[in-house]
Formats: structure tokens, sequence, C-alpha cells
């Protein structure tokens, strides 16, 4: 759901934490969770997603199935700094 900041009458209550942890959108100033909601701050516009599991209480879901590029980013670290693997012996 994307709404303009113009028509944003108050701000966001106390339940809504800043989220350090994200992968920003383009233009984002700052990004607020609140349970599975997940807000992006832009300059014109809130955006807010519905994530399916609340990283918080889902620490492994939540990046296996709202977050699958973190996830992706993990493993291709993992694999560049795990070393070649060594060939099997034909015997």
């Amino acid at each position: 759901m994307v709404v303009g900041k113009t028509e944003v009458q108050a701000p966001l209550s106390e339940k809504w934490v800043l989220s350090r942890l994200n992968i920003p959108s383009p233009g984002t100033i700052a990004s607020y969770r609140y349970g599975q909601y997940h807000l992006h701050e832009t300059a014109t516009e809130c955006r807010v997603y519905l994530d399916r599991y609340d990283p918080r209480e889902h620490p492994i879901l939540h990046p296996a199935d709202d977050a699958p590029l973190v996830l992706m980013v993990i493993d291709t670290l993992a694999a560049l700094t795990s070393g070649p693997r060594k060939p099997e012996s034909p015997y």
C-alpha cells in the first residue's frame, strides 16, 4: 500500500520501531516495523508491506519467505569464503 505523506495526519505510534536491518528500496529515508507490517518512508510517500513472518518472532522463516535476497547474499558469501572443493579421487 502506498500513502502520500500529505495524507498522513498523525505521526506513527510508539509501537512502530525503527528497523535498522533491511534492504531499502530506492529513495528510502527510514524503515519501520510493527509486527508483520514493514513501512518504508520516502520523501513523498510511505510504502507499507505485510510480511508473512515477523522477523523478531521467526528469524529463520522471515528471510526465507519475505526476504529471499538476504539468503541469496548469505549463501553467496558462504560459497566465496568456504574455499575451493577438493577434487574427488577417481579410485
